[in-house]
């Protein structure tokens, strides 16, 4: 069975990418697994076992390869079905193992969405101050700085798996999606070698993507009410202007200024004058939001 590994920093909008994929009849879409990092971490871990010799009499590369493979199929029976291509696998964090996927399945396919960091971390920021009102328990601190380290270790293990093998990984940016769907989605069905049409990209539809249980954690994740009744529009973009103060989107800005990071280049994080930036950079090294 084929995979589509859907993947990307946590408040990117990922679920929005699975809803799309999950309406063609090609595609089995559910809702997160959540547990594909887990075990590609534990199919490296006995993979170092092989190459330091401490395994070789239990089991080669080939047949660990071969039994994690007929694991995951295993995982996934319920989701087979004969008129689907692929099944479609969204969690945030399969992006930190697309270079173990590939390597592991040479069939497998994996798509990163972007998003504005500043997006993301008003995103997060938001999803922290309605957990300390509800009570929910979740891994995000309140401080802006902790969640750009997050962002950076994402990027660099979709960087790492590009080198890996770049033809099988499509990146798509949340923002394309949200003002021209059609254009910005069209190529995704093209790298899965699926026929697009215009009713794939109606996130109304309800499918198995939609799926959620009712608990307090999960109301705390869901800020942007992706209901069954929702549309793709272009107010999210420039939300962050709302939940972020000057002083942390400043320094968000000022943040990936300096870093090469080929990914965020859109989003223009431009210099302002050489004795503003001087007296930024010294501020932000002793102030981090």
């Amino acid at each position: 069975m084929k995979f589509v590994f859907i993947g990307g920093v946590p408040r990117s909008g990922t679920t929005m990418l699975q809803k799309i994929l999950g309406n063609h009849p090609q595609i089995s879409a559910g809702p997160e697994f959540d547990n594909i990092p887990n075990i590609m971490h534990l199919y490296s871990k006995m993979q170092y076992g092989i190459e330091t010799g401490r395994h070789d009499l239990y089991y080669d590369k080939e047949g660990l390869k071969k039994n994690f493979e007929n694991f995951i199929n295993t995982l996934f029976q319920n989701r087979i079905n004969p008129e689907n291509k692929y099944i479609s696998e969204k969690t945030p964090s399969n992006a930190l193992v697309f270079k173990e996927l590939l390597e592991f399945n040479s069939q497998s396919k994996c798509v990163f969405i972007v998003r504005d960091p500043r997006a993301i971390a008003a995103s997060m920021k938001e999803v922290y101050l309605k957990a300390q009102i509800t009570g929910a328990s979740i891994s995000l601190t309140k401080n802006i700085s902790d969640y750009l380290i997050l962002i950076d270790s994402y990027y660099k293990s979709l960087k790492e798996a590009i080198k890996k093998d770049n033809k099988r990984i499509l990146i798509i940016y949340y923002e394309d999606i949200t003002q021209d769907t059609c254009k910005a989605i069209e190529p995704l069905f093209k790298f899965l070698d699926l026929p697009f049409t215009r009713d794939l990209i109606d996130i109304s539809k309800t499918n198995d993507v939609s799926y959620t249980v009712d608990n307090v954690t999960t109301e705390v994740w869901n800020t942007n009410k992706m209901k069954n009744n929702d549309a793709i529009t272009k107010e999210s973009i420039n939300k962050w202007k709302q939940l972020l103060s000057k002083t942390e989107a400043n320094y968000i800005e000022r943040y990936y200024l300096y870093r090469d990071n080929p990914f965020l280049k859109k989003y223009n994080f431009v210099k302002k004058n050489i004795l503003f930036d001087f007296w930024q950079s010294i501020f932000y090294k002793f102030y981090k939001p």
